[in-house]
């Protein structure tokens, strides 16, 4: 599962859009990730990493359509909000498969605070070192941050 499954699959084609509703396409993909870990425990597989989604409507092509549409080139919070939904689906899963599945050990990786610290609120901490910036002047340099930002995304 990953954002393409949600900014293509879903919001660009109708086809997926017609047969469901956002909560029942998110519940589609959760059964998938499900039957996927059942069937890899099956081979064996006892150590499982299932990694959410970030906050996609913050990802340079969306907000760059943001930009384009007049709202100024902000993000997507629609996408953010459904991002993190779905992200408590899958963490409710790990869960629930933890119990079920003898032995295993599967981990939710949660990818949605680390970037949405970094694209959504990167001002707030005041060390500019904890980005890699050099400067706290570098900090107010776009140009710096939209290339960190297309390199993390």
């Amino acid at each position: 599962m990953g954002t393409n499954d949600f900014l293509e699959n879903y919001y660009t084609l109708p086809n997926r859009r017609s047969q469901y509703n956002i909560n029942q396409y998110q519940d589609y993909l959760v059964n998938i990730a499900e039957w996927l870990i059942k069937s890899l425990y099956g081979l064996g597989a006892r150590k499982i990493s299932l990694e959410g989604l970030p906050p996609m409507g913050c990802l340079p092509l969306e907000r760059t359509t943001s930009f384009m549409t007049r709202n100024g080139g902000t993000c997507n919070n629609d996408y953010n909000k459904m991002a993190m939904t779905f992200n408590g689906k899958l963490s409710d899963l790990v869960q629930r498969l933890n119990n079920k599945l003898w032995g295993s050990k599967i981990v939710f990786s949660n990818p949605y605070p680390i970037f949405e610290h970094i694209a959504i609120r990167p001002y707030e901490n005041k060390d500019p070192a904890h980005y890699s910036f050099a400067s706290q002047e570098s900090k107010k340099d776009s140009s710096l941050f939209l290339h960190l930002e297309n390199r993390l995304f």
